[in-house]
């Protein structure tokens, strides 16, 4: 009985009990990290600090905006996704910018150069602060891995919504910083 089962067959069924057995290993031995361990921020904990310049070469850092609601976007000006949301990031920057709302926008100069990031932003209006990351030390601190990706930080500091890739509508952005802005 044996030898009329196709040698190819066999070749399949070792193959397949070799990956059976390589995947029950893997799980025993390799354990998945916990959240405790996970690296990056993290939805309620403390925002990591910044402290850059800006397009116009003013000093920009978290402990400025104590008190307010911080909405940090992380984008280049090569990012479709990044072009397409930027006006609404605009939008409820002027509808919320008295509120109590604090937009920083930040590009990594090691993925970017100063006149494309120039032109992206005159070309999407952007009126907020664009804070330049020379060294990708706070693309690192924040775990940047997609463009864009962007923050939601409470009045006390604390991240309480993360957006990884885009782009966000406008209305989006308003439902949740009216929650954020409310629990002041």
């Amino acid at each position: 009985m044996i030898s009329s089962i196709p040698h190819w067959k066999w070749i399949s069924l070792a193959i397949l009990s070799l990956a059976a057995v390589w995947i029950a290993l893997s799980t025993i031995l390799i354990p998945l990290p916990s959240p405790s361990t996970t690296s990056g921020p993290q939805i309620g904990l403390l925002a990591p600090s910044i402290d850059l310049s800006s397009l116009k070469n003013d000093q920009y850092n978290l402990a400025q905006v104590k008190g307010k609601v911080v909405l940090i976007n992380f984008f280049a000006s090569w990012c479709p996704p990044c072009k397409a949301e930027m006006p609404a990031m605009q939008k409820v920057n002027s509808a919320y910018q008295t509120s109590g709302l604090q937009i920083y926008a930040i590009t990594n100069l090691q993925q970017d150069n100063l006149p494309d990031i120039q032109n992206f932003i005159d070309a999407s209006g952007a009126q907020f602060p664009i804070l330049l990351d020379h060294d990708g030390a706070v693309f690192r601190e924040y775990a940047i891995h997609a463009l864009p990706t962007t923050f939601l930080i409470d009045s006390t500091g604390h991240i309480q919504k993360i957006f990884y890739g885009g782009p966000l509508t406008e209305g989006l952005l308003a439902t949740e910083i009216d929650r954020l802005l409310k629990g002041r």
